[in-house]
């Protein structure tokens, strides 16, 4: 796993669920891409958005136990997508509901990280 740089593309999501408002950003890792254009015989290079490696959120008031299992959800989930576990394979674990839709949290966030929001 290599470090993460300092400064990395972030979106941010915010939706309701269950009565509750949340705030959800996914950090992005930098891929470099050549444009085939080149200066003084040097190509150049520009970033492009990469996958998804990182999760914050926020919901729940600060220091109650759903603050602490949203924190914890993020914190898991960042660590598994550094790993290289795909954001598809996190999602694939969620419970749902007959028609699909996720039933905890952790459904909610694992659908946000494949670009499904509720």
């Amino acid at each position: 796993m290599t470090a993460l740089p300092n400064r990395r593309e972030t979106r941010t999501v915010t939706f309701s669920w269950k009565g509750e408002t949340y705030h959800i950003s996914l950090g992005y890792r930098p891929e470099w891409t050549e444009t085939g254009d080149t200066v003084k015989s040097l190509p150049i290079v520009v970033p492009k958005l990469g996958p998804v490696v990182e999760v914050w959120a926020r919901g729940p008031k600060p220091g109650s136990d759903g603050w602490a299992l949203l924190q914890d959800i993020a914190h898991s989930m960042s660590k598994e997508l550094q790993a290289g576990v795909p954001p598809e394979r996190i999602a694939a674990r969620a419970m749902r509901g007959a028609n699909g839709e996720p039933l905890s949290l952790f459904g909610v966030l694992a659908h946000a990280l494949c670009g499904n929001h509720p």
